[in-house]
């Protein structure tokens, strides 16, 4: 009887405590407290090289890009750039956009004066990234990657420019001028039609199609997971041969209405896209 009874009050205890520990949702406010098991080496990124200070610094600092880990693709989406970068037809000049409303914290180095993110923080980081006075353990992130940057830190010697423009990459690279692309503003994609030189920088096994050389971050295509560089060769099963082509059919989607686009990524059939169309505002 005895025994019987014991069980009996543990069982109650039991589902007391269960019923008074229902999983709620944590509290924002709390703070998440990370172990790091040695001590972190210093905040420069152009200096730091181990991996804490790395993982501390990714909190302090906000870079251009950003993986979404949960995409599915994982892909690259923006953070402090406006859109992703725009590509010229040969692949080798990058124009980015910096965001504009992005400023710094405070700091007695601005004055009182609130200090607003320009493309020219990122361009003074690079540069200090390969000044020799730095040293720096990640120059190999930069090297053989900019066109003249290795010549202009040669012919500095001990002292770099940081206010000198890299000419050569200008004058040897050219942006395509804009009319060599077509616009789609309901899904948010900017197109372009593929040479051969486009074709073998992107590994694509034939030419046909249309180049996917912007996606807007606000709309229907990105969030579908079509990417930059992505090359469309068909929409609603009608095969496209160029981005005139393209743009047609996808013209003819009804706002509010969906379509499935069938792309090549890098040289392999992508898989089947399906986005909504909508007028962009």
């Amino acid at each position: 009887m005895m025994r019987t009874l014991l069980a009996a009050l543990c069982s109650m205890c039991v589902f007391a405590v269960h019923a008074q520990g229902t999983a709620k949702w944590a509290d924002p406010a709390k703070v998440l407290r990370v172990a790091i098991p040695i001590a972190e080496t210093g905040f420069d990124p152009q200096a730091a090289q181990d991996l804490y200070s790395a993982t501390i610094m990714s909190a302090i600092f906000d870079p251009l890009y950003e993986y979404d880990y949960l995409a599915r693709p994982n892909r690259i989406v923006p953070r402090t750039a406006e859109a992703l970068p725009e590509i010229s037809a040969d692949g080798l000049t990058w124009k980015i956009r910096i965001r504009k409303g992005i400023y710094f914290a405070n700091d007695p180095a601005f004055k009182g004066v609130k200090r607003e993110l320009t493309a020219h923080d990122y361009v003074y980081s690079l540069k200090r990234l390969v000044d020799p006075k730095m040293r720096s353990p990640n120059v190999f992130i930069l090297r053989g990657k900019l066109a003249g940057l290795s010549e202009a830190v040669a012919k500095a010697g001990a002292k770099l420019d940081y206010n000198a423009e890299n000419q050569s990459q200008r004058r040897e690279h050219p942006v395509e001028p804009p009319d060599d692309h077509e616009t789609s503003r309901n899904f948010g994609i900017e197109l372009q039609n593929i040479n051969a030189e486009l074709g073998r920088r992107l590994q694509l096994k034939e030419t046909r199609g249309a180049l996917v050389t912007d996606v807007d971050s606000d709309g229907p295509a990105y969030a579908a997971g079509l990417a930059r560089n992505d090359v469309i060769i068909q929409v609603g099963g009608q095969s496209v041969a160029d981005k005139t082509e393209a743009k047609r059919e996808l013209d003819k989607i009804p706002v509010g209405g969906t379509v499935t686009v069938r792309v090549m990524r890098r040289g392999e059939n992508g898989s089947r896209r399906r986005f909504m169309t909508m007028v962009k505002e």
